[in-house]
């Protein structure tokens, strides 16, 4: 089955799934039913789930800044000064990004401590990523080149949509409201609105878990086993990240069908123009 067939089919489930959720309260009632504000398996995927996206960022700026030409000693220094402090802050913000969510409710907020240990581990996770650009052959950065560009532009573009679409749409959380007639269907826009518990519509968790897709593109076409494996668990990760933001009440269902949909697609659109 060609990629083409294999995203409108997606398209047309997700699609359908939207339509029944539409239905009624349907969205409202399996969402609440599956709340659980106390899981370990729901703040496991809330702290982690993003980690794809984040890390993301910091290889595909790697990869590209190590397949830079170098022949220009002056080329290389302009182009340090802005791929170095961007390796520098997603690394950080990979590490930070996840290690924040574990005090998102606590009344103290982010403690000092754990700030000053989050920033150290993305300092480390940095400097290995620096250790790369002088370990790893320039001919291997060229090969992944087009590569680390489709993952980068990849997690600009979804978090650029979906923010977007939460800012437009403005759909309360789960955990916002308390009532039924407090409850807004997918479809239903009541923004704009730039309010944190009104950034229900999508899940940008879920989106961001989603990109664990992406990374298939470093997989060798002859490995279809570790293809087929890895391609198992990136679904099975967005799945489940997916799940603990329902589970966690920050999303409805709705809300986590459209994040991972935004993803796929994006990805679909740029292996497309970029690799094929």
């Amino acid at each position: 089955m060609s990629n083409m067939k294999k995203l409108m089919g997606f398209t047309l489930a997700i699609v359908v799934i939207l339509a029944v959720l539409a239905v009624g309260d349907l969205d409202y009632a399996i969402s609440k039913n599956l709340i659980n504000r106390d899981s370990l398996f729901g703040e496991f995927f809330n702290v982690l789930g993003e980690i794809p996206a984040n890390l993301g960022l910091l290889i595909g700026t790697t990869l590209l800044f190590g397949s830079r030409k170098r022949g220009s000693k002056l080329g290389t220094a302009i182009k340090a000064v802005f791929a170095i402090p961007f390796m520098f802050l997603f690394a950080e913000l990979t590490i930070i990004g996840s290690v924040r969510y574990v005090f998102e409710f606590s009344e103290g907020g982010f403690p000092k401590w754990a700030f000053v240990l989050s920033a150290l581990g993305g300092f480390l996770l940095f400097a290995a990523a620096i250790i790369s650009l002088f370990k790893v052959k320039p001919e291997t950065f060229q090969k992944w080149r087009k590569h680390g560009l489709i993952l980068l532009l990849l997690v600009i573009f979804e978090i650029l949509v979906v923010n977007v679409l939460k800012i437009i749409w403005a759909r309360p959380r789960m955990r916002s409201i308390s009532t039924i007639e407090q409850f807004k269907h997918w479809y239903e826009i009541n923004g704009p609105l730039n309010s944190e518990e009104f950034k229900s519509f999508p899940s940008g968790h879920t989106a961001n878990a989603f990109v664990m897709l992406a990374y298939t593109l470093f997989i060798p076409e002859n490995r279809k086993q570790l293809m087929r494996n890895f391609t198992i668990f990136a679904i099975l990760w967005g799945v489940c990240t997916a799940i603990s933001r329902v589970i966690l009440g920050a999303h409805f269902l709705s809300d986590v069908f459209v994040g991972g949909y935004v993803t796929v697609v994006v990805f679909y659109v740029l292996s497309k123009f970029i690799i094929d």
